[in-house]
């Protein structure tokens, strides 16, 4: 079963992305295989490549650009990628992008806030399982 899709019932589904900072993602190396919700400011970008690097608090990634089509690219925006993290053995840590989306004029430290209540709920919600 790929990261992307697994059976529920007899139809697959696609897995959603768990919200994770850069510094979070990477800090966890091979655990955090699976699709994730990350950003970071688009550093650079090889269209030959389909590869783009994004940062974000001084910690950086590369992102498989390849399943993304008619998407313009613009070093220094803010951006959002869904897609499936894992640790290439040659390449490192890469994430394949199959959604990405615009961030610029988002409230950073009202995303914060937004993300640690939402944890916060989640957690509390878990407990009580």
């Amino acid at each position: 079963v790929s990261p992307v899709f697994r059976p529920m019932g007899d139809a697959p589904f696609v897995q959603h992305g768990v919200i994770m900072y850069l510094d979070e993602l990477l800090g966890k190396g091979r655990s955090a295989v699976g699709s994730v919700r990350v950003f970071g400011t688009l550093c650079s970008v090889d269209l030959a490549a389909c590869r783009a690097v994004i940062e974000h608090r001084g910690v950086q990634l590369s992102v498989d650009t390849s399943q993304l089509v008619n998407h313009f690219f613009s070093e220094g925006k803010l951006l959002q990628f869904i897609g499936e993290f894992s640790m290439d053995s040659v390449i490192g840590p890469i994430l394949r992008a199959r959604v990405m989306r615009d961030l610029d004029g988002i409230d950073l430290e009202m995303f914060d806030r937004a993300l640690q209540a939402k944890r916060e709920f989640e957690a509390e919600a878990m407990g009580h399982r």
